[in-house]
């Protein structure tokens, strides 16, 4: 995991805050973008699964892990796979149309396209506005919110995973897996303030790239030749305050 890329925040904050994903240089390396959309694309199938038999709250889990893999892809149409890149993102934002829709047929549909997708010379590979992405998918905080919760009921097990990590590290892996979700949830999170982050949008913003701050932090440790798993550890912690900070302002 010795190629983990990291934008520099400044330069990345306004890249984020005009509501565009590519950046100069992508956050993560092309071996850890294309570990994290596989693993995206499994939970996609496993979330497919549980709306077969009728789980309640999936639709929410889908859109958001669906436009998880499409910023990712995005966020990779620098390098020397652009043609799959924007094919890739193209068929995750097709899962999330036939969310928004809630046409299970269509999204399964959709979804073994995205596992099968191959480099397509005709996809766009310009940068669709992340703001048009949200808008289009009808995001709210409480959708992006979703992908905390227990893998049982379809989440992610993010929350319980950075709990465990403030007790201590012992996979630097799952750590940087758990790095690169977190950062592209926080890329969404920042642009779909609930209502009363609407009306304090400094503070929203300001936890918004607390969280991003943190995972990229956890990225760049894990990442590293020799991960120090006290660091990964303290920023876990951080990574928890951050979330804590926001939930007490704003639920």
């Amino acid at each position: 995991m010795r190629s983990l890329k990291i934008r520099l925040l400044g330069a990345l904050s306004v890249a984020i805050l005009a509501g565009m994903v590519v950046a100069a240089d992508p956050t993560l390396s092309a071996d850890l973008s294309g570990q994290t959309v596989k693993a995206d694309v499994e939970h996609l199938n496993k979330l497919m699964t549980l709306l077969t038999n009728k789980k309640k709250g999936i639709y929410p889990r889908l859109k958001t892990t669906a436009l998880m893999v499409a910023l990712n892809a995005q966020d990779q149409l620098g390098g020397k796979d652009a043609a799959k890149m924007a094919a890739t993102r193209d068929a995750a934002l097709k899962v999330v149309a036939a969310v928004v829709k809630k046409d299970n047929t269509a999204i399964g549909d959709a979804i073994k396209e995205l596992e099968n997708v191959k480099a397509d010379a005709k996809a766009d590979t310009k940068p669709i506005p992340l703001k048009k992405i949200l808008d289009t998918a009808k995001l709210d905080s409480a959708d992006v919110m979703e992908v905390f919760s227990k893998s049982a009921g379809g989440g992610m097990n993010l929350e319980e995973d950075i709990r465990a990590m403030k007790k201590g590290v012992t996979d630097a892996k799952a750590a940087a897996l758990a790095g690169a979700r977190i950062s592209l949830i926080a890329d969404m999170t920042i642009h779909v303030p609930n209502e009363k982050g609407a009306a304090d949008k400094a503070t929203w913003e300001k936890y918004s790239k607390d969280m991003r701050g943190g995972a990229l932090d956890l990225l760049k440790e894990a990442a590293s030749a020799k991960p120090d798993l006290g660091k990964l550890k303290s920023v876990a912690n951080k990574i928890d305050a951050s979330c804590v900070n926001c939930h007490n302002k704003f639920q």
